[in-house]
Parts: C-alpha cells; structure tokens; sequence
C-alpha cells in the first residue's frame, strides 16, 4: 500500500494516477492500516472516478468501521445509496449499514435496514447481502432477548444455508434460544402472584420444549 502510494506521488500529474491511489487504498485496507487506507480512499475519491466510486465508499466505510468512526462511516454508506442506488457495492453498504447501527447499540435502526434488505424488492436470497442480513437479524434477535423471533430467523438461515461457516454459531444460538425462553417463564412463575398468572407461564414453558 505504501509502495504504491509512493508510485501514485510520483505520477500524479499522469492518467495513472487515479489507479496508484485505488491499488494503494485497498493494499493498505488489507493490511488492516486504517487510517492510512482511510486518507488513501478519500484522496482516490478527489479524482472524481467514472469507475469504482462506489466501491470506494464502500471500502472507505468499512476501514472508518475498523478505526470505530461509524457515523463517518454510515455517511459513506449513505453516500453510495443516493449516488448509485443501481450499484451492486450499494447492497453491501446496505448491509454494512446495519452491521455499524448494531456495533452503536442502535437496535432498532439495524433491524429496520435488515428487514428491509430482506423485504425488499431488489435483492434475492442467491444474494450474499440477503443471505447475510438474515443470519444477522437472527443474530439480533438473540442478542436483544426476542428468542421466538430469533429462533425462526436463524432456523431458516440454516435451513437455506447448511453449508455456511455462520450455520454453525446460528444452531448454537438457536439453541441457546430454546433454552432462555424456557428459563425466563421458569423464573418468574417464583414471582406470580395468581394462579392465573402461574398458569400462563406454565404454558409457555411447554411450548418451548415443543
């Protein structure tokens, strides 16, 4: 990355420039220098590319992912989705999206841009992105204690996918579903204050072991 930044110096007046700085960015996102790959990808982006801009917002988001800075890095994202909305990198910021409002703790943001990568009507599940929003919003689920949604979202991700490395940490998880949605009702029978209420909990305790 540094090597060809020193070539992109030295032909910045040429036609070559544009690709020193591209191959220099992505060279330095690879070996993990963000800051570096950061400046690169937004010195790259001055030279108002025909090509490969929207891939650079993309890279750019994630090294700013990388180095913590996710507001700048929803800005990128948000950035490809308005400039190119017909672009394939737009779904992976679409994605990506998601994936920095979960890092925020903003919940309820990130299922929204799951969901909607889903739901929508451009993406299809042969689709990385659609395949990855859902093993990530079963994920979410868990994460947020909505266990029965959860189950459901990951049972289908490794229904569809049994093969993917992520259908091992989703049966994994799915399990742990099964097993805190009976824990939760168990715990608070010990609190119930009627028969009524006891009842209610008892039932739910069955379905889960169902």
């Amino acid at each position: 990355g540094k090597a060809y930044r020193h070539l992109a110096e030295l032909r910045r007046p040429t036609a070559h420039y544009p690709n020193d700085m591209w191959q220099s960015a992505e060279n330095l996102l690879a070996g993990h220098d963000y800051e570096s790959a950061i400046a690169a990808f937004e010195e790259f982006l001055t030279t108002n590319p025909q090509t490969r801009r929207a891939q650079a917002l993309v890279s750019l988001g994630k090294a700013l992912m990388a180095a913590e800075r996710f507001d700048e890095a929803l800005e990128r994202f948000k950035e490809c989705r308005q400039t190119a909305p017909k672009d394939p990198a737009t779904f992976e910021a679409d994605y990506l999206r998601g994936v920095s409002y979960v890092e925020m703790g903003k919940t309820d943001l990130a299922e929204q841009v799951f969901r909607e990568n889903l739901e929508g009507e451009f993406l299809t599940p042969s689709a990385v992105e659609w395949r990855l929003s859902l093993f990530a919003l079963g994920k979410l689920y868990h994460q947020t204690g909505q266990y029965d949604a959860a189950i459901e979202k990951l049972t289908e991700a490794v229904q569809r996918y049994p093969a993917e490395e992520s259908s091992d940490e989703a049966r994994y998880l799915i399990a742990e579903a099964y097993r805190k949605s009976a824990v939760t009702p168990k715990e608070n029978i010990e609190d119930a204050l009627n028969d009524a209420v006891r009842d209610h909990y008892r039932e739910e305790i069955g379905r889960a072991h169902v």
